[in-house]
């Protein structure tokens, strides 16, 4: 349960572990692969989370991977997970789903869009920045980034992270999160797969007003 947790701990956590520090050029150059997300045409995909915690070099899993499933079309996006639970977001707002109760409630906190195109970091310094290269992620030719954290959360603890952003089309197709304690290494590491591009009806985003609990009539879905 702990790693599906993670992975909507994940899209939340981003935003302090992927901040960057560079040069004018390289902030050009991301935010122009980037902006091609903006433009890219309905799709869905499947992504994979799974952590790993490595004591000097055996490595283990700790828990099975956590599947999950994005569509996207326009405002729109739907991520669904093998545990249970769904986000919705939209012009409205975004909205939390639980199978176990087939209720909706507005969600709180801050959200974004798909982690497929989440990149609140660009314009954040606090974090240093290397462009390390170019990889094949799935077929799909990536740029790769790596992001490690300035200030760590404690002494003898590091951040940092890896994306892989697809140079077509500026999705993020792959995330890994490493995490050093002493000898001890924790790694998340998701990957989204099997895009397919094209229509999405717009019933897959709808959230019933009739199944919405805890919201008040003005910000309701219509």
């Amino acid at each position: 349960m702990k790693i599906k947790i993670g992975v909507f701990q994940a899209i939340a956590c981003l935003v302090i572990l992927s901040k960057w520090s560079f040069g004018q050029d390289d902030v050009t150059r991301i935010q122009e692969l980037l902006a091609k997300a903006q433009k890219v045409p309905a799709y869905q995909c499947d992504m994979v989370t799974s952590s790993f915690i490595v004591v000097k070099t055996q490595p283990t899993k700790s828990a099975p991977p956590a599947m999950s499933k994005i569509w996207r079309k326009g405002p729109y996006s739907k991520t669904d997970t093998d545990f249970g639970y769904a986000m919705v977001t939209g012009p409205d707002g975004a909205y939390d789903y639980f199978v176990g109760k087939d209720q909706y409630s507005r969600h709180k906190g801050s959200f974004g869009p798909p982690l497929t195109e989440f990149a609140p970091f660009v314009e954040d310094k606090n974090c240093k920045l290397a462009i390390l290269g170019n990889e094949a992620v799935n077929g799909m030719n990536c740029t790769v980034v790596n992001v490690v954290e300035r200030k760590n959360p404690k002494p003898g603890v590091s951040l940092s992270t890896k994306y892989w952003i697809w140079k077509d089309n500026g999705l993020i197709v792959k995330i890994e999160q490493t995490i050093k304690n002493g000898h001890t290494i924790s790694k998340m590491l998701t990957e989204a797969k099997n895009f397919r591009f094209g229509d999405i009806p717009d019933d897959v985003f709808a959230v019933p007003k009739e199944k919405v609990v805890n919201n008040n009539s003005d910000t309701a879905p219509k």
